[in-house]
């Protein structure tokens, strides 16, 4: 085909000699454009349509030069997606989304209203979501490790009656009060409360612990 002369691409006819010769797809390019003739890389046979230069099967070679690929539809229907998806692109980046997928997971939502409810409380508790005070420490990953193993090596506890001296001094309440307010104090200079700080340092170890087993 890539030697044939282009006439055998164009059937040329017309009803008498007084009427203008009409052109159309040869009877030839309508039978390659309809079935399944080409491999893939796959080696799957494909329509011409559904194909393009990069899927072609490596021993096959594109080309073009006396129209035939043109004529058999080589490639349109992998245009015509390529640009549908640039379309939908440019589309999603005016409205500031980057990702394809997004606007899918967006049709999803959209017809579903008991999900979109749940994704904007998701949202808006993420807005809303305090971050916790944590002190620095010099060397994050051994800490982490040690805890994960203390936690994972716990005896099991015992108890023995002992005597002890219990301080009854307190310190200043002008000590305290700045000890607390600096250790529950994040750094969007908003207070915590210590139950929730104490639930969080739960979490964290249970997610610890869940690692290291």
């Amino acid at each position: 085909m890539r030697n044939a002369d282009p006439s055998v691409l164009t059937a040329k006819f017309r009803p008498n000699s007084t009427c203008p010769i009409r052109e159309a797809p040869s009877s030839l390019v309508l039978s390659l454009q309809k079935n399944e003739w080409i491999p893939n890389k796959e080696g799957v046979l494909c329509a011409p349509d559904k194909l393009s230069k990069n899927l072609l099967l490596n021993d096959f070679v594109y080309d073009d030069r006396n129209g035939w690929m043109s004529s058999i539809q080589f490639g349109t229907t992998t245009q015509d997606s390529a640009s549908e998806n640039d379309q939908k692109q440019q589309h999603a980046q005016a409205l500031g989304i980057e990702n394809l997928e997004s606007i899918e997971i967006i049709r999803a939502i959209d017809k579903n209203p008991a999900l979109l409810v749940k994704i904007r409380s998701i949202i808006e508790s993420e807005k809303n979501k305090i971050i916790f005070p944590i002190r620095p420490s010099q060397n994050p990953e051994r800490r982490e490790e040690k805890m994960a193993k203390e936690i994972q090596g716990v005896p099991e506890k015992t108890y023995q009656p002992r005597e002890r001296s219990v301080r009854i001094s307190l310190p200043s309440k002008q000590d305290r009060e700045t000890f607390l307010r600096e250790s529950y104090t994040n750094s969007d200079g908003q207070m915590v409360c210590q139950i929730a700080r104490m639930r969080c340092l739960s979490k964290t170890r249970r997610s610890l612990l869940f690692r290291g087993g």
